[in-house]
């Protein structure tokens, strides 16, 4: 029985589409994961490493994801963001995404910085492990993934992230690879409260998928969040609650066939 239920799990997450490479925050659920371009993001080292480059002082987070209320299917992270010097800064994150019978794990080390006054890069490597019990066994292959930043205008902004260009072997078994993943963003900036968010990803397996998000600070303490994916087609809403060194991201997208899946997190800032 435990041995069909992991089979039909790993089956699942095969076809949620690498649920690992796609967990990006509870702030970046908030806005369907259009965060490749998110200011001041403590979650960077999940989302694009450029946006590192905006951090001179210590942050963390960690957060939870729970894809449609189903507790095998759940991810979870943690980064932490230390300064290197001038315009730069280092991360160290994990995720992990399952069950004890199948799970996958990654790791990154990250740096990012500011290279003008118009743009960021950053560049991360990664170590992921992928592990099923019985006979399977495990596998595990080391990547890296790379962003840009680039600020055309006052308001408007362009961005481009590439996960796996290498494509990594996972295993010899089917020619098994980690997914490689080209994102490419653009975000405009209405006023220190309003931002516009339109994102393309592109599995080099898949289809182009399109999403487009919205934050607006309502006040100070209080952030509002929508979005919407085109494939899967989902729809996304949060909440940022700032309690000073501390924001507390709520969010959940919804699938019309599958459902809610929730997202909570906690970062820290040093101001």
């Amino acid at each position: 029985m435990k041995y069909s239920f992991t089979l039909l799990l790993t089956v699942l997450c095969l076809n949620l589409h690498a649920q690992l490479y796609s967990s990006m925050g509870s702030r970046s659920s908030g806005v369907a994961n259009a965060s490749l371009l998110l200011t001041d993001n403590v979650y960077a080292s999940f989302t694009n490493q450029a946006g590192l480059a905006s951090f001179d002082k210590f942050a963390a987070c960690a957060f939870s994801h729970n894809k449609f209320l189903v507790k095998e299917l759940a991810t979870h992270g943690a980064a932490v963001i230390i300064p290197g010097g001038k315009n730069g800064a280092f991360s160290g994150s994990v995720l992990y995404h399952g069950y004890s019978y199948f799970n996958q794990t990654k790791v990154g080390i990250g740096y990012g910085k500011k290279l003008s006054d118009i743009i960021s890069a950053g560049i991360q490597l990664d170590y992921i492990s992928t592990s099923i019990t019985e006979d399977y066994g495990s596998k595990s292959a080391f990547t890296f993934e790379m962003g840009f930043i680039a600020k055309i205008t006052q308001s408007l902004t362009a961005g481009a992230h590439i996960f796996n260009p290498i494509r990594a072997k996972l295993a010899d078994y089917n020619d098994e690879k980690i997914p490689a993943i080209g994102r490419f963003a653009l975000s405009y900036k209405f006023n220190d409260k309003c931002t516009l968010l339109a994102q393309s990803d592109k599995d080099f397996d898949h289809a182009f998928s399109f999403k487009s998000g919205i934050e607006y600070q309502i006040a100070k303490p209080l952030c509002i969040r929508a979005g919407i994916n085109s494939k899967p087609t989902l729809l996304a809403f949060g909440l940022g609650i700032n309690l000073g060194d501390f924001v507390i991201d709520i969010a959940t997208d919804y699938h019309q066939v599958l459902g809610y899946s929730p997202t909570v997190g906690i970062c820290y800032k040093v101001k």
